[in-house]
């Protein structure tokens, strides 16, 4: 086997490509490094330069910024709505007026509009009007009698007319007036606690001389003040004056004499008056002093608050009119209590001299329904009504 030597063109050929190969591979990492820094550092004079400016530019808008953000939103702000209610009575009212829309009367009172029920008769001829007061809650969440007659009454010829009294007032504690403390006490007593503190400073070994100065001139000072309040210099600081708020006798009076106008104004006879015992008293002096005793047929006492038990005082200016026919209604049930206080309403009214004075004993309340024409307490009421409420 032959074997030729290498050809020196052809080594030196490789010679080269190696070398050139070793040159490019030496300088690829300084060729790499070079394009990098530069983007660095051309990508880093703008983001400096737009720094710079976003820190410098809100310092000269910002307030201008926000006084226009701050108008935006106030305008934008919706306003603060009014209550639509002055009150949860006034709430009660409109509501229960808008459910009873055809029965519904607002009636002028020296303290405003008055709610009142009116539903008038349904049959030929009227015969009379059954005015229902009564001081617990709005109709129709009466006691279920009251309801019962205001809603059927008219089926018989005899109108309704409900008005609603201020509840009755809890007991008011007068406030106690402090015992006025005389001069000479007084200063005695700042004598006393002077030379008290003058001992305990003494026994600590603190010179007392600053406190004596300083309790003088505050004696001083006080004095002074003192003088010129009695010779007239200073004027007093005066307490504000407030409106004496209306009793509730004055409410009953004002919403009786609502009523009664309305009626006037309508031609309306034969008035009869519901009332429970809690307001008895305050509307039939309201009754005595419009001269409107006369004008009432019939009156219809309803025991139904217990806890305002009638006295004899009470009962005497109850019945005070001996022309006027009372119909004395008790509810629950017939116990010794109930009994006594019947024989106390009989032995006054019998005092009184009342011509027609009659009680009726009602169970139990709940077994009536709103709705029945034909109840045994409605013909009762009714009974009386047409025997002594229509001329």
């Amino acid at each position: 086997m032959k074997i030729h030597p290498p050809n020196d063109s052809t080594l030196s050929n490789k010679v080269f490509m190696v070398l050139i190969w070793l040159t490019v591979l030496w300088g690829a990492p300084t060729f790499a490094q070079a394009p990098e820094e530069a983007v660095d550092q051309n990508s880093a004079a703008p983001a400096s330069s737009t720094t710079d400016e976003e820190i410098s530019a809100p310092e000269v808008e910002a307030p201008e910024n926000e006084a226009l953000e701050n108008e935006a939103l106030e305008k934008e702000a919706p306003e603060e709505e009014a209550p639509p209610y002055s009150s949860r009575h006034a709430r009660d009212s409109h509501l229960l007026a808008q459910a009873n829309a055809d029965e519904a009367l607002w009636l002028d009172t020296p303290e405003g509009k008055m709610l009142a029920l009116f539903r008038a008769s349904e049959s030929r001829v009227t015969k009379g009007t059954l005015v229902l007061l009564h001081a617990a809650e709005m109709p129709p969440g009466w006691p279920v009698p009251l309801e019962n007659l205001r809603r059927n009454l008219p089926r018989y010829g005899w109108q309704t007319l409900a008005i609603t009294l201020p509840e009755p007032e809890g007991i008011t504690i007068p406030a106690r007036e402090l015992p006025v403390v005389a001069e000479a006490e007084n200063n005695e007593s700042q004598e006393n606690s002077e030379n008290q503190e003058n001992n305990e400073s003494e026994a600590v070994g603190e010179d007392p001389t600053p406190e004596a100065n300083t309790d003088t001139e505050d004696q001083t000072a006080a004095s002074s003040t003192d003088d010129a309040i009695a010779t007239g210099d200073e004027t007093p600081v005066t307490e504000e004056v407030r409106a004496p708020a209306i009793t509730r006798e004055e409410l009953i009076a004002q919403r009786i004499q609502a009523a009664l106008q309305f009626l006037a104004q309508n031609d309306v006879n034969n008035i009869a008056l519901l009332v429970d015992n809690s307001s008895i008293n305050p509307s039939m002096d309201a009754l005595s002093i419009q001269a409107q005793i006369p004008a009432i047929r019939a009156l219809i006492l309803t025991n139904i608050q217990p806890q305002e038990a009638l006295t004899p005082a009470q009962l005497t200016a109850a019945f005070s009119a001996p022309q006027l026919p009372v119909l004395d209604v008790f509810t629950g049930p017939n116990s010794e209590q109930q009994r006594s206080w019947r024989q106390r309403h009989r032995a006054q009214a019998m005092r009184n001299q009342i011509e027609v004075y009659q009680q009726f004993v009602m169970p139990s309340m709940q077994s009536i329904d709103i709705n029945d024409a034909q109840s045994f307490w409605l013909d009762r009421i009714r009974g009386f009504l047409e025997r002594h409420g229509k001329e």
